[in-house]
């Protein structure tokens, strides 16, 4: 099964943009420092970004890859292409349209959204607004273009595009940005959606995949692609509203709550928007393919390995996070006015944050199997079944928890949805096509024991190795149970090496007890680091090799 390497590279690549998109935050910070320009830009970037993720997020990506998929299933490329073109030339008409619409309404919008600045900051940023709001097209065309090779079952160069958009930003603030200022900026944003464009398109048709300048919004796919994507923007939109509900709750809490909870969810979300979302980027199309050729069975067995591949990653970067949740806080954050009370709060909302980690993961990856079928409904009914009890239960825990209870209702929500997805998906597979059995539950649960019994090894080794480093770092009389707490009081050095060493060895041990319990997905990984080893060595040699003077 071709899944590993493209997950590992297209994982590999969104860690780089990640890299790339914390230089060009310091890059901000360094030029425009914390004051009312920085506020007038980032209000102007939200603006597009709320019009285009209110609208289309990456529900439509959900819709057109099965749709799509079934007619290259089919050997209906022409077709295919057809109805393609329109949805494209659809989509970038309304966004363009909005667009105008939103340029005209910017002052409008600019004054509900920050109310509270002064008539001079919000003429900036209505100003900054204008300039930057095309970039809205250039976006959706690109998630257009992505989602088009991803169906050809193309990962890379679509995932290359954040690197380009990062990388034009970055050029951006340190030339236009400084040459013209802020304004200078604000152009080079929308000049990043262009670059990404320019590098996408040549690349569409190279699987064949030929543009019509069509516009039929009568055909079949397309409105069945309509009807899809209309539960998708309705689940959006209760997931805002229950982010909303969660950020009421909090704002009656201690101080600081907030704070805690949004810092708390950055550290959490890296794991799952790296390789989670890698893995579904692959997944995704696969999933497709067996489904509009009526390999149930097989999509069955696809989405069971992709479980337990997020579950061999993600139990051990949970555990992680809980136990070493206090250095890691530390060293992320742990300096000027954020202190030791700021670290503390938010380092016990990321450790019951962390117990969802795969559930939310895995939640996702069950979705793609719903949507495969061209089933948008299911994922929009359990949201809407979940989203009124566990606010509910977030009240009722934030009143004995406070904001650690807000982080624990968030992790029942997606353990819940992720429970309650799969046994009906479960059941769904079962009666699709007739096939007798849905979803291969015995191969998860052999995972779950064995992966399990890796994690119990993975909590001894980091139980021995704390004093042992403890000790090292000059904390003898510190007893064990509280020597994670004192160690981030140290400084950053002494602190960085703790958080590494602890990291090393838990996950050597992790890698060691997975390897004797033959975990076959670990085989893969490793299999797949050997390859890339010996090719990187053999193409290393080669250069040596052609580079050396010849002998005579």
């Amino acid at each position: 099964m071709k899944l590993v390497k493209p997950t590992l590279v297209v994982t590999l690549i969104f860690i780089g943009a990640a890299a790339l998109g914390a230089l060009s935050d310091i890059l901000l910070a360094a030029t425009y420092g914390a004051g009312r320009i920085i506020d007038a830009l980032v209000t102007a970037l939200f603006i597009p970004l709320l019009l285009q993720e209110f609208i289309l997020g990456d529900s439509f990506t959900r819709v057109f890859i099965p749709v799509f998929t079934g007619f290259l299933v089919r050997g209906e490329h022409e077709e295919g292409a057809r109805v393609a073109s329109s949805v494209i030339n659809v989509l970038v008409l309304i966004f363009s349209g909005l667009v105008l619409l939103a340029i005209l309404a910017t002052p409008l919008l600019v004054a509900v959204i920050v109310p509270g600045f002064n008539p001079a900051d919000q003429a900036l940023t209505a100003m900054l607004t204008r300039i930057v709001m095309p970039v809205v097209v250039f976006t959706v065309l690109v998630s257009l273009l992505s989602s088009l090779l991803n169906a050809y079952q193309r990962f890379i160069l679509p995932a290359l595009a954040q690197i380009v958009y990062q990388v034009l930003l970055i050029l951006a603030i340190v030339t236009l940005g400084r040459w013209y200022g802020v304004v200078g900026l604000a152009a080079g944003v929308v000049l990043t959606g262009v670059g990404q464009v320019l590098f996408l398109l040549p690349q569409v048709p190279q699987p064949g995949f030929r543009y019509h300048p069509v516009l039929d919004l009568r055909h079949p796919a397309v409105q069945q692609m309509g009807r899809l994507v209309t539960p998708l923007l309705v689940r959006l939109i209760i997931a805002q509203a229950f982010l909303v509900a969660e950020r009421m709750i909090a704002s009656g809490l201690a101080e600081g709550s907030i704070a805690a909870m949004n810092y708390a969810r950055k550290l959490f979300q890296l794991p799952p928007t790296t390789f989670a979302v890698a893995l579904n980027l692959v997944l995704f199309p696969m999933l497709s393919r067996q489904a509009a050729s009526g390999q149930v069975a097989l999509l069955g067995k696809t989405l069971v390995r992709g479980l337990r591949v997020l579950l061999l990653v993600m139990a051990p970067v949970t555990i992680l996070l809980i136990a070493l949740s206090q250095p890691v806080v530390s060293v992320v954050f742990e300096r000027g006015a954020f202190d030791s009370q700021a670290r503390q709060t938010t380092a016990e909302v990321l450790g019951f944050l962390a117990l969802g980690l795969f559930s939310l993961s895995a939640m996702w990856l069950v979705n793609l199997g719903f949507f495969a079928l061209h089933d948008t409904r299911t994922p929009l009914w359990i949201t809407l079944g979940l989203s009124v009890p566990m606010i509910g239960l977030d009240v009722l825990l934030a009143g004995q928890m406070g904001v650690n209870g807000l982080a624990l209702g968030n992790t029942a929500l997606r353990t819940l949805q992720f429970l309650i997805s799969l046994i009906l998906l479960e059941r769904k597979l079962a009666v699709e096509k007739g096939q007798p059995h849905g979803l291969p539950f015995r191969d998860l649960l052999d995972a779950g024991l064995r992966t399990g019994l890796a994690s119990v090894a993975l909590v001894a080794a980091l139980a021995a190795a704390a004093p042992i480093l403890g000790s090292l770092l000059g904390l003898q009389a510190v007893p064990t149970g509280a020597l994670l707490t004192h160690v981030a009081d140290l400084s950053l050095i002494p602190k960085a090496t703790f958080l590494a060493g602890m990291a090393g060895i838990g996950l050597g041990v992790y890698v060691l007890a997975a390897a004797a319990l033959r975990i076959e997905e670990l085989g893969l990984l490793v299999g797949m680091a050997r390859r890339w080893g010996s090719a990187s060595a053999l193409r290393l040699m080669r250069r040596l090799n052609a580079s050396s003077p010849s002998v005579q």
